[in-house]
């Protein structure tokens, strides 16, 4: 994995007030850079299925700093590779 690829990534939050309806949720991000061994900051593109489509709206309406300016950090190793760089 590296800098501009497309992922897969299943992201939840930690909050008990998001309902569990966002659970299995899938989103496509792409990859922004490293922030160390374990975490990457990448961007959200597009949902990948109607829960993934709820966690993006629920970001965007977010008083997450990281969601709702559209950069997110996510743990290297949940991301899927779908469309890696040459």
């Amino acid at each position: 994995m590296k800098v501009g690829d497309l992922v897969e990534y299943s992201y939840s939050f930690d909050s008990e007030s998001i309902d569990h309806w966002t659970a299995d949720n899938k989103i496509c991000f792409v990859i922004l850079r490293d922030r160390d061994d374990t975490y990457v900051w990448a961007k959200p593109q597009f949902p990948l299925n109607k829960q993934g489509a709820s966690v993006l709206a629920i970001a965007k309406d977010s008083e997450y700093p990281g969601t709702r300016d559209g950069f997110w950090l996510l743990e290297k190793d949940k991301c899927r590779v779908i469309n890696g760089l040459p």
